[in-house]
């Protein structure tokens, strides 16, 4: 219901477009909490026979919430709480459940970068983590990840020495991986359709296809690099949990996220 809700809301925003902007402070409210996902209960899970259909329907969730999100950014990207937003659409990705939403949660982060390079240039360091995430997974559309990939090749051709601290702090076998993709040493894996999730009808956006990033890396800022925090896998998430720690995505549905008060 969680997952069908966020999805429906996404579509409204889409198509209503003007007509939706006044909704769209609404739609915040109803949303931010479906970013916080509850880790998952490895006893539930095992008593299941090895699923958590709980545990993968808040995460499913959480990718439709975030694609509405970036479905209002796309949309007004200079006219919302782009502070208050950004840390929970960081909070959903990478994408874990449905790669449908890839196009529009990734193109709007790559379009922002033209649109409206001051407010994400201080998120530097957590978008080429997550996107460094993105790269080597099959599931996402090959259109989405080569433009991508032309991102990232720009940003580390133009800022690698002040991003190099923060990939050292990535798995070594996905560092490598990142530097082989950007080098070219290495192809994007082939796209594979996972026929277990759901094929959404066409949109506007899909029509229109990803933004292209073209000519971003010139224009940012990295003054807060040391600032940015990087984002979490949902293993990450669950192992802070146990361990007492407060990573990304370790709330309860009831607690208010949202970006407006």
């Amino acid at each position: 219901m969680r997952r069908n809700s966020a999805y429906c809301a996404g579509v409204l925003i889409e198509h209503g477009v003007e007509a939706a902007y006044s909704q769209y402070e609404n739609t915040c409210k109803a949303l931010a909490p479906y970013f916080d996902v509850k880790p998952s209960d490895q006893k539930k899970v095992a008593a299941a026979g090895g699923e958590d259909t709980e545990y993968f329907a808040a995460l499913a969730a959480r990718d439709n919430a975030a694609s509405a999100f970036a479905k209002m950014i796309t949309l007004q990207p200079k006219n919302l709480p782009l502070d208050k937003l950004l840390p929970l659409l960081w909070k959903a990705c990478p994408l874990d459940v449905d790669f449908n939403e890839c196009k529009a949660v990734y193109g709007c982060i790559l379009k922002l970068f033209q649109v409206n390079a001051a407010a994400v240039s201080p998120h530097i360091p957590t978008v080429v983590n997550i996107f460094s995430q993105v790269l080597g997974k099959a599931q996402v559309a090959m259109e989405v990840r080569q433009h991508i990939l032309v991102f990232c090749k720009q940003i580390m051709q133009q800022l690698g020495d002040k991003l190099q601290p923060s990939i050292n702090s990535w798995p070594a076998d996905r560092k490598a991986a990142f530097f082989d993709f950007v080098k070219g040493t290495t192809p994007l894996p082939a796209e594979i359709n996972d026929s277990a999730e759901p094929t959404h009808h066409k949109t506007a956006s899909d029509a229109a296809g990803v933004h292209k990033p073209s000519g971003i890396a010139a224009s940012l800022s990295m003054s807060s690099l040391s600032n940015s925090k990087q984002p979490q896998s949902p293993q990450q998430q669950q192992n802070n949990s146990a361990a007492g720690g407060g990573g990304g995505g370790g709330g309860g549905g009831a607690n208010n996220n949202s970006p407006f008060k």
